[in-house]
């Protein structure tokens, strides 16, 4: 039945062993600690997109900018290219770690289950940063 709360937009990570993003059904977004069961609360899917956004843009130590890995991971929430077991590891690393940042965490869990009256009025949107439009988009695209 959780699975049911989801709506869009959908932001899948490459820690889900960790962490899970959630946009729910009644308007709020959460962030999921899968090891400790805590969960980071967000008013409403703008503000969650909003701190995606902030913490989009990674800068590695380490990187070749003559091919290969760059240093710099435009999008770490909406990466695209070419993909193998390293820049899964790296990705998933920045992940985590932008999103630990939110925790430990008192705040309250995604409900067990949303009403008909209780679902969010406005707009659906697939694209996460669409719901920022006084922003500038986060990077899409390969490494740079």
């Amino acid at each position: 039945m959780a699975d049911d709360l989801r709506t869009s937009p959908w932001i899948s990570t490459k820690c889900p062993n960790h962490y899970d993003i959630l946009s729910c059904a009644d308007g709020h977004g959460y962030v999921l600690s899968k090891k400790t069961s805590e969960s980071a609360y967000f008013e409403d899917h703008a503000q969650l997109a909003a701190f995606l956004a902030d913490h989009a843009r990674v800068v590695f130590r380490k990187g070749h900018p003559d091919g290969g890995y760059g240093r710099t991971e435009v999008n770490i929430w909406e990466a695209s290219g070419m993909f193998d077991k390293q820049r899964e590891r790296r990705i998933a690393k920045a992940q985590r770690s932008a999103l630990s940042k939110l925790f430990p965490s008192d705040a309250r869990h995604p409900p067990a289950f949303v009403r008909p009256g209780e679902f969010a009025r406005g707009g659906r949107t697939r694209d996460l940063f669409d719901l920022l439009p006084d922003r500038p988009r986060p990077g899409r695209g390969p490494l740079i």
